[in-house]
């Protein structure tokens, strides 16, 4: 298993070289760079009065090659240091760790809800197929998956937050609050968290549960399940220790693709909500052609999807022990 690890995290190296190769690629080929956002964005425009724009360029080593910068990060970065901010001049290490820990908080939840829904919606529909709940459950969840997810978290901003005011309608924490115990502080991280987990994790949740539909319906006609139906074991026992068993292989698969759906996702979704994850970093390290912040975010995002794919794989010798690695 070891064996299998290293070799896939081996195999993965080229394509990581390879993404951020097109990434600085593509970055370099949109118009302007940092000191242009600094004039657009009206930020430090003192300092643009008294020093040319090639002193600034000079300053930030954006007067030399393309090849060249790329090649003085890439040796940087292996080194542990992913460098500094343009704008900001904060290390770009300490800002992706920063906002990397209330997405990763918002993609658990997330993929959590997602599972914890459309596992059981699946088994349901296709223990009760083609009955009123299957229909109904099926045109509720495509419903929800059809509406955009800007438009869905407005709605439900409108709805759970406005009308109802179950939860907060935006923001990471209560700003300004004082909580006498951890789990008072918990409780108001859960609140706030909520809202955007859910609106995210819907169309998740709608491809798990057709996917474990499809895959229950085919498992419950195998000859093993017949099999074991003949031997007199329980129903329950059936449906829990060999139906779902088998049925679980392709729906781990689906999830471990839904893993970079869910990060691209954050993109929105922590926009609307104000929640200071790496969507927000992403969009304005973008707006202000920060390279570093952006190679760095591209290079997570890349490693997100790697290790999505491996541990899918390795989800498989779990479920199914007649899959071997070795």
């Amino acid at each position: 298993m070891n064996r299998y690890i290293l070799q896939r995290i081996w195999q993965s190296l080229p394509v990581l070289l390879g993404i951020t190769i097109l990434t600085f690629a593509f970055t370099e080929l949109a118009p302007g760079d940092a000191v242009t956002a600094m004039v657009v964005g009206g930020q430090r425009q003192e300092m643009l009065r008294n020093q040319d724009a090639a002193t600034l360029r000079r300053l930030y080593n954006l007067d030399q090659p393309a090849p060249v910068r790329y090649l003085r990060w890439l040796r940087e970065l292996l080194r542990g240091n992913m460098g500094q901010r343009l704008i900001t001049r904060t290390s770009v290490a300490d800002d992706l760790w920063r906002h990397t820990i209330p997405t990763v908080q918002l993609m658990g939840a997330a993929l959590l809800l997602s599972i914890l829904l459309g596992i059981p919606l699946g088994v349901a529909s296709a223990l009760h197929q083609y009955s009123l709940y299957d229909y109904s459950s099926t045109l509720l969840l495509f419903a929800a998956v059809s509406v955009p997810g800007f438009f869905a978290a407005i709605g439900a901003i409108y709805l759970f937050a406005v009308v109802l005011g179950w939860f907060p309608t935006s923001g990471y924490a209560t700003a300004g609050a004082t909580f006498d115990s951890h789990l008072a502080l918990v409780a108001d991280r859960v609140r706030h968290l909520a809202l955007p987990a859910l609106v995210l994790g819907l169309s998740s949740t709608a491809g798990i549960m057709r996917y474990m539909r499809t895959s229950m319906i085919e498992a419950l006609h195998m000859d093993c399940i017949t099999t074991a139906r003949a031997k007199g074991l329980p129903e329950r026992v059936v449906i829990v220790r060999h139906v779902l068993r088998n049925a679980l292989l392709p729906v781990v698969t689906i999830i471990g693709l839904h893993l970079p759906e869910l990060f691209g996702g954050t993109i929105i979704i922590e926009t609307i909500f104000n929640w200071p994850g790496m969507g927000i970093l992403y969009l304005d390290a973008v707006t202000m052609r920060d390279y570093p912040l952006i190679m760095s975010i591209v290079l997570v995002s890349a490693l997100v999807i790697v290790l999505s794919n491996l541990l899918t794989d390795l989800a498989y010798g779990f479920i199914d022990p007649r899959i071997r690695y070795e």
